[in-house]
């Protein structure tokens, strides 16, 4: 089971992956930068104890600047 801690790191992951998404769409990171920051964020988010904290905070995702819905069709459950 997921401790508490684990489920924070997960959560500030998330959060680091939204604002490099923000940066991304400002046009502040290069495209060859932001599709390995993509491409390990689909890997992470489709792991099992990714993906359960993803769907625990779908209520939040407004405040994660459009990544999720970017990322639909890339991560189950988006």
């Amino acid at each position: 089971p997921l401790v508490e801690a684990d489920r924070k790191i997960i959560i500030k992951y998330f959060n680091l992956c939204a604002e490099e998404y923000l940066w991304k769409s400002k046009h502040r990171i290069p495209k060859k930068v932001w599709l390995a920051w993509e491409k390990g964020m689909i890997y992470y988010f489709n792991l099992k104890v990714f993906n359960e904290v993803l769907m625990q905070e779908k209520e939040a995702w407004g405040s994660y600047y459009g990544l999720f819905d970017h990322l639909k069709g890339k991560v189950k459950n988006l």
